[in-house]
C-alpha cells in the first residue's frame, strides 16, 4: 500500500468522502475568514508519461520568471482544488502567451459539481478544464463563496467563446520526475494531509527554521490542494502557493519538506497550446454617415490569421482594421471572427454606437432679477434619433442642477435664486440616452435693482391641447414685479406673427386642420428687460369624419346562421351577427354605436366592432344603423334595412 493508501485508511472517517474542514475565526478582514480545505483524496496510479527536453536544475522558482499570478483566498469554502488548478493554469498561460489572466475559481468549482461542504477531487477539476474550460473572474465572481456559501453554476452569457481550456493533463510521481515536470511543464497541482501544527502555527521560525514545514504534532484536520511553483534541493523542500490569502504564511506561500504529508506521492501537470483568442476592440462611437475605424487583434494559434468582420447592419469586411460607415443611428453588435493557419477560429463581439448628439439647449426665462428670488427657466433640446434627453445646468454662481431623462423636444423646467448681485452666465448642456452631449449654450441674467417680467404662463390652448379650433384666440398670463408696461411678441412655429402688442391675447385665423403647432410669447417691459415663455404645443381639430361600413348583415341576401345566398331582399332568419368596418387615420376612433329602429342597442369601443342582434319580434322590417365617432367629435353613419324572422326570440 502506498503512502496515500495508508493515509486514506487512517483518515477514512471524515476525509474519505470530502477531506474538508476549517477553523472559523469570525468574519471581517482576510485574517478573520475561515481557512477552507476540501481536497477529496483519490487513489492514482501515475502515468509518468512525460518527456523532458531539459533536466531540472538544483533549484527552481517560477515566481522568479514572473508567471505566477497573485495569491487568492478560498475562504470558508472547500474549493482548494479549484484554486490550485486555476493557479497552475494561469501560470502556464502567462508562460506560454505573456497574457495575465484572472480565471474564475467559482466557475471551475461549482460548474464541475463541487460544493463547499464536500470539496472536489483534482482529477474532476482537470477533466472540466479539458472538456469545457473556464471563464474569467468577471464572468463568474467568487462572491459569497468566501463565506462558505454554495453558488449556482451561472457564468455570464456567451462565456464559451472566450473560455480557456487545457489540452491535456497527467500525473507523475517520484521526486526527480516531479522536479523535471515542474521545470519543463510549469507549476503542478498537488494534495497533502494538513495537521494541526501546520494549520495553527505555520510559519513559526522557532519550530521550523528556514520556514520549511515538516510534521511535528497534532491530528490530521483534512486534505488540501495547492500549486507547487518550485523546489530547492539545498533546503530539501517544495515551494507551494496556497489559497488562504496573501497575509497567511510566507505572503501566501509555504515551503514543505520533500516527502512530507504525501505532498509528492504524485502531482498533476497540464499541457496547453495557446488557444486562438480574438479581440474586436471597441466599443466604437460615431454618427450616421461618418467613417469609423475598427481595430482587430488576435494572439495564440498559428499565424497567419484571416479576418472576418460583421458590422451588424448586413455589411462585412475581410480586412484586419477596416473602416465602415453606418447610415442609421442605432446600437449595433459587431462580431470579429479570426481563423488561424490550422483552421482554428475565435470570435469577439463589441458594440458600435451610432448616434446623433442632441441640439444645444434653447434657454428661456427672465434676463434680469433680484437676489434671493426664485426664477423659472425653460430648457429644450431635440434629438434627431428620438432619444430621450437630460439636462445639466451651470447657474454661473458655483451651483448646478441636473434633470432626469425626458422626451426629445419636451421642456425641462428648473428654478434658481442667486444670493449676490451681478451678471451670471447660465450654461446648459443636453445629453441623450446613448451618452452623446450637445455642448453648452448660454443665457445671461442680471441680478440687481430691477426685475424682468416673469415668463408668460397659463397658456390657452394649454400645452399639449388637441382638437383646437381652426380659428382660436391665444391667451396667456404675465406679471411684471415693477408694474412696468409689457409688450408681447408672438411666434407661431418659429415665425413672428405679432409684435409689441399690449394685450395678453391674440387671434389666429384659418389654421390647418389636424396639424401640430408650437407657439411662444416673448415679453419686454418699458425698462427693456425681457423674458420668454416656454415653447407650447397644440394640435388643431380633425375635421374629417371617420370611415364606416356594415359588413354583416349583407344587403340583398337570405341568411340563416352562417349560410348566405343572394336574394331579392335582405332577409334574415334567427340571430344576426353585425360586423362593422371602421377607421380614422387622424384623431382615431372613439366608439361605434349600434341602433335598431332609432334605439341605441350597443356601444363598442375597441376592435372587433361586432354585436349580436337578437331581434325580439317574430317577423318585421327593421332599420339597422351604425354611427362611428372619432376622438375629435366627427362622426359618420351607415345603415341597412332587413326583414328579420326570429322563431325563438
Amino acid at each position: 500500500m502506498n503512502s496515500y493508501g495508508r493515509l486514506l485508511l487512517a483518515l477514512s472517517i471524515g476525509l474519505m468522502v470530502a477531506g474538508f474542514t476549517s477553523i472559523f475565526q469570525g468574519k471581517g478582514n482576510e485574517n478573520s475568514i475561515e481557512r477552507g480545505l476540501g481536497c477529496i483524496l483519490e487513489e492514482i496510479t501515475p502515468d509518468n508519461n512525460v518527456n523532458f527536453v531539459n533536466l531540472a536544475p538544483p533549484s527552481w522558482d517560477w515566481r522568479n520568471q514572473g508567471i505566477v499570478t497573485s495569491v487568492k483566498n478560498q475562504g470558508g469554502c472547500g474549493s482548494c482544488v479549484a484554486f490550485a488548478c486555476v493557479g497552475v493554469f494561469e501560470a502556464v498561460i502567462k508562460w506560454k502567451t505573456g497574457l495575465t489572466t484572472d480565471l474564475s475559481e467559482a466557475h471551475l468549482f461549482f460548474c464541475a459539481g463541487g460544493r463547499c461542504e464536500v470539496g472536489m477531487a483534482i482529477s474532476t477539476a482537470m477533466d472540466y478544464l479539458k472538456n469545457y474550460g473556464v471563464s474569467d473572474e468577471n464572468c463568474f465572481p467568487y462572491d459569497g463563496a468566501i463565506y462558505g456559501q454554495n453558488l449556482p453554476c451561472n457564468p455570464c452569457e456567451g462565456w464559451e467563446e472566450s473560455a480557456f481550456k487545457i489540452d491535456s493533463w497527467g500525473t507523475v510521481s517520484g521526486r526527480e520526475n516531479i522536479k523535471n515536470t515542474i521545470y519543463n511543464y510549469g507549476p503542478v497541482a498537488a494534495s497533502f494531509i494538513v495537521y494541526e501544527d501546520f494549520y495553527r502555527e505555520y510559519p513559526n521560525p522557532s519550530r521550523w527554521p528556514n520556514d520549511v514545514y515538516y510534521y511535528q504534532y497534532g491530528n490530521s484536520v483534512g486534505a488540501h490542494a495547492v500549486a507547487i511553483v518550485g523546489y530547492d534541493d539545498a533546503q530539501q523542500c517544495w515551494i507551494c502557493k496556497n489559497s488562504w490569502g496573501a497575509t497567511w504564511g510566507l505572503q501566501g506561500y509555504f515551503k514543505i519538506k520533500y516527502g512530507e504529508c504525501g505532498i509528492d506521492d504524485w502531482v498533476y501537470y497540464i499541457t496547453y497550446s495557446p488557444t486562438l483568442v480574438a479581440s474586436a476592440g471597441g466599443p466604437y462611437k460615431g454618427k450616421p454617415g461618418e467613417s469609423i475605424q475598427f481595430y482587430g487583434s488576435a494572439y495564440g494559434g498559428v499565424n497567419p490569421y484571416s479576418w472576418n468582420w460583421s458590422f451588424g447592419d448586413g455589411s462585412y469586411s475581410n480586412e484586419q482594421n477596416p473602416r465602415h460607415v453606418y447610415t442609421k443611428a442605432g446600437n449595433y453588435t459587431v462580431r470579429l471572427t479570426v481563423r488561424d493557419a490550422r483552421g482554428q477560429t475565435a470570435s469577439s463581439t463589441t458594440n458600435a454606437i451610432i448616434n446623433n448628439p442632441p441640439s444645444k439647449p434653447n434657454i428661456k426665462g427672465s434676463n434680469a432679477g433680484r437676489k434671493n428670488i426664485q426664477y423659472t427657466f425653460y430648457f429644450v433640446s431635440t434629438d434627431a434619433d428620438g432619444d430621450k434627453i437630460k439636462y445639466k445646468v451651470d447657474w454661473g454662481d458655483g451651483s448646478s442642477s441636473e434633470t432626469g431623462f425626458i422626451k426629445s423636444g419636451e421642456n425641462a423646467i428648473l428654478t434658481h435664486a442667486w444670493k449676490k448681485e451681478g451678471k451670471y452666465n447660465i450654461r446648459a448642456e443636453a445629453e441623450d440616452e446613448r451618452g452623446e452631449k450637445s455642448g453648452y449654450s448660454s443665457y445671461y441674467i442680471e441680478i440687481g435693482e430691477k426685475e424682468a417680467p416673469f415668463p408668460p404662463t397659463n397658456p390657452y390652448p394649454e400645452d399639449g391641447a388637441t382638437s383646437v379650433p381652426l380659428n382660436v384666440v391665444l391667451s396667456w398670463e404675465c406679471y411684471d414685479p415693477d408694474n412696468d408696461t409689457l409688450y408681447y411678441t408672438i411666434y407661431l412655429d418659429g415665425k413672428k406673427v405679432a409684435e409689441n402688442i399690449t394685450a395678453n391675447k391674440y387671434q389666429l385665423h384659418n389654421l390647418e386642420p389636424f396639424k401640430e403647432y408650437t407657439w411662444e410669447v416673448h415679453v419686454i417691459d418699458s425698462d427693456g428687460l425681457t423674458s420668454q415663455s416656454q415653447t407650447w404645443h397644440f394640435r388643431t381639430k380633425d375635421i374629417t369624419p371617420p370611415d364606416v361600413s356594415i359588413i354583416e348583415p349583407k344587403e340583398n341576401h337570405l341568411c340563416i346562421g352562417n349560410f348566405s345566398i343572394p336574394f331579392f331582399k335582405t332577409f334574415y332568419i334567427g340571430k344576426i351577427k353585425v360586423i362593422v368596418n371602421a377607421s380614422d387615420e387622424q384623431s382615431g376612433l372613439q366608439k361605434i354605436e349600434f341602433y335598431v329602429n332609432g334605439k341605441l342597442e350597443a356601444t363598442i369601443y375597441e376592435e372587433p366592432y361586432e354585436w349580436v342582434w337578437n331581434e325580439d319580434t317574430l317577423y318585421d322590417l327593421h332599420k339597422l344603423e351604425v354611427v362611428a365617432y372619432d376622438n375629435d367629435g366627427n362622426y359618420a353613419k351607415d345603415s341597412i334595412e332587413a326583414i328579420v324572422l326570429n322563431l325563438f326570440p
